[in-house]
Order: C-alpha cells, then structure tokens, then sequence
C-alpha cells in the first residue's frame, strides 16, 4: 500500500509554480489535485472515525494530507471530513501514470485504510478542471464518496524554438515595401526561469 511506501519519504512530492519545464527534470507535466472532503466514511472499529487523513500518489510520488479532527464536534460532521488541500503532483508518463488516493484512519498506533480511488492520469483532460465526486472502494458504508478537483498540465519546454521563432518579416504597401527582416533573436531562458519550489 501507499503507506508503507510513504514511511521512508512523507513529504515526496514538489509544488510546481509554473507550467515551464523544471531543469534537469525528465517529467512530462504537472497534475493539480484539490482534495476538498469526504461523506459516509465509517470507522474500521465501534469507536467511529478518529482523524481521517488521505495518502495521495501519482507514480513513485507520494504526499500526506493533514487530519481533520474536527469529526465529533457536531453530529453532521461525523463521518464528513474536511480537509481543503491542494498538491502538484508531478507526472512522468502520464499514459501508464495512475493517481490512487488512500483514506485512512489513526487509531492510536494504528493506521487503518477506509477506502480508496484510483484513475488514470490520461483521463484528465489537459488545462481542463475536473471536479468530481468519486465512490471509495473496499469501505464499509456502502455510500462512501470522496470529493476532488483534478487539473492536468503539460511542461513547455524552454529551450525548444523553431526557426520562424527567430526571425519575421513584414511586409506593407508602397513606401513600407523595403522595410527589412526583423532579427527578433532568442530570449535568454536563464533569466526568466523559476526553479520549483520544495514544498515540506
């Protein structure tokens, strides 16, 4: 499971700020996930939830979301969690890539898995917002849902230009006809570029 993967690196996973290729990243794109809340989650034992959290993974990348402890100050929030996280998952192939989220729950020492989902990554639509709410599988309420937001987006590479990027011409009527070729010349990548920023 995710969880036992995630005991050697909890926090593997990077927050990316742009849609430029990070250097030296063999990566192909970045997958947006907004983790909202659940409903219908029900407790492995008679105690009921104690602070449900969830293992998100996208390949070999794995990220922890925080608790919520919230559950028993109300009656409608039992079995409702909140936990309003977002994380940026990058994503190396995106054909064989799958994200799987795990909820679990902490009884003490013990962590218990509640439910999961997975999809395939290549079922996002690029630059598109995908806001879903999934069925949990292997859960005992029978209603069990989690609510999710996914967006996918591709690097650009930035150091890639094709020729007609380095030059243009224009072209007009009578006294512009003998305006020269523009020699627009390649923007300087190093400059402009941001380093991805590590995220605890």
């Amino acid at each position: 499971t995710i969880a036992s993967q995630a005991a050697g690196s909890p926090n593997a996973f990077r927050a990316i700020t742009a849609s430029t290729h990070p250097p030296h990243s063999r990566n192909y794109g970045v997958l947006g996930v907004i983790l909202y809340e659940a409903k219908g989650l029900t407790g492995t034992t008679s105690l009921g939830l104690s602070n449900p959290y969830c293992l998100i993974s996208v390949g070999n990348r794995i990220v922890q979301s925080k608790a919520d402890r919230s559950l028993n100050e109300s009656e409608d929030r039992r079995g409702n969690p909140i936990w309003n996280q977002r994380f940026e998952m990058e994503v190396a192939d995106p054909r064989n890539d799958r994200l799987r989220i795990e909820v679990y729950d902490r009884y003490g020492l013990k962590n218990r898995r509640i439910g999961w989902f997975e999809l395939s990554v290549w079922r996002v639509k690029e630059g598109q917002r995908d806001d879903r709410w999934v069925p949990l599988r292997d859960t005992i309420g029978a209603k069990s849902k989690l609510h999710v937001a996914l967006n996918f987006r591709r690097y650009v590479e930035q150091n890639v230009l094709e020729e007609e990027d380095y030059f243009f011409s224009t072209q007009g009527d009578g006294e512009d006809d003998d305006v020269p070729l523009l020699d627009v010349g390649v923007i300087d990548d190093a400059s402009s570029s941001k380093s991805p920023v590590e995220t605890a």
